[in-house]
């Protein structure tokens, strides 16, 4: 298992664009390539057109989040690509934009079990294999602060699992909404919460804007947790009580109609098995929480991913963290036999 790779960027969004795509150049520009081909099949016989989606899109994201829309500038001027191309790497819901496509099989768990004035939360990174990979980005700014998170090649940070110099961390999960439409990308909205200094700002971000898709945000603070699911035009808070879980379907009573149909098996199967550990496991400590996301119980849908006919998802890495402790500890083998290395922010 190769180890994870570390990158550090000082500057504002579009130097730490530009950064990140210089240093990631050739990653960069061969999973953009990857993109377009993909697209080009998606988009064949459409009766709109790409370049139609993407004009609105860029249009909606750089009236809500200018800032972010030159990070992608500075990271396709980096590697040396066209910005279209990168913005509709990060507009991910591209490929999944038609309300009557099946979803796919979804990608990433998130266990956060309470502790005496703080929470321990493991999350574990799941993505096709070879449509990505995984690094360990920390980004400061020139007027101070920062953030530290696990990156994707050529993608905004904050779509994984990431703190803040504010002491606010997130955790992010894949969900697959019926009202999908053109809008503007999750990635966005997760970069922008990725800056949020509290709640409050991070659930404005969520709810307050033109969403193309949906997502699961899970946020910590201290002995503080809300989950965000959100659709693209609907919205649900919640504050989990105990050792909570969330896969990649919608949990909150009042969202429960929004999944689209098809490709439910993994994530309703991490679910089951997840409750019963819970429920066999009452006290929840870090050991736990990494053998809950090395389980195979249940494989090829399990928490745990290696390549399998049935399920090409792999998991990439696996996040821990205390939110006593502004950093995430980072393993790249099943969690369950190896704890990682720690990252500060």
């Amino acid at each position: 298992m190769k180890p994870v790779i570390e990158f550090e960027v000082s500057g504002f969004n579009y130097d730490v664009g530009l950064g990140i795509g210089r240093k990631f150049r050739r990653e960069i520009r061969r999973f953009v390539a990857l993109n377009n081909r993909a697209l080009a099949a998606e988009w064949t016989g459409r009766v709109g057109t790409l370049q139609k989606a993407l004009d609105e899109s860029i249009a909606r994201s750089t009236h809500a989040f200018p800032r972010y829309v030159e990070e992608i500038d500075g990271m396709a001027h980096g590697a040396g690509v066209p910005f279209r191309d990168m913005f509709a790497l990060n507009y991910i819901e591209l490929l999944e934009i038609d309300e009557s496509i099946a979803r796919g099989p979804g990608s990433c768990s998130t266990i956060a079990a309470p502790r005496s004035g703080h929470y321990l939360v493991g999350h574990n990174e799941d993505w096709s294999s070879g449509r990505n990979d995984v690094y360990v980005l920390r980004v400061r700014y020139p007027t101070g602060g920062g953030f530290l998170c696990l990156a994707y090649y050529g993608y905004l940070p904050g779509m994984s699992v990431g703190v803040n110099s504010h002491g606010l961390f997130h955790a992010i999960n894949y969900l697959s909404p019926k009202d999908r439409r053109v809008g503007i990308p999750r990635t966005l909205i997760t970069r922008a919460i990725l800056d949020a200094p509290d709640f409050k700002s991070a659930v404005h971000i969520a709810r307050s804007h033109y969403r193309s898709f949906g997502q699961s945000i899970n946020l910590f603070k201290h002995a503080r947790y809300l989950n965000v699911e959100t659709s693209a035009k609907r919205v649900s808070l919640s504050r989990p009580r105990g050792v909570a879980l969330h896969t990649n379907h919608y949990i909150h009573s009042d969202m429960l109609d929004m999944d689209s149909p098809g490709g439910l098996q993994w994530t309703l199967s991490r679910m089951g098995v997840g409750k019963d550990f819970i429920a066999r496991n009452p006290k929840f400590d870090e050991r736990r929480i990494r053998k809950l996301l090395g389980s195979r119980a249940g494989a090829p849908f399990c928490f745990y991913c290696t390549p399998h006919p049935q399920n090409d998802h792999v998991t990439l890495a696996t996040a821990v963290f205390d939110t006593r402790k502004l950093g995430l500890r980072i393993s790249r083998a099943n969690p369950s036999e190896a704890r990682g290395k720690w990252f500060p922010l």
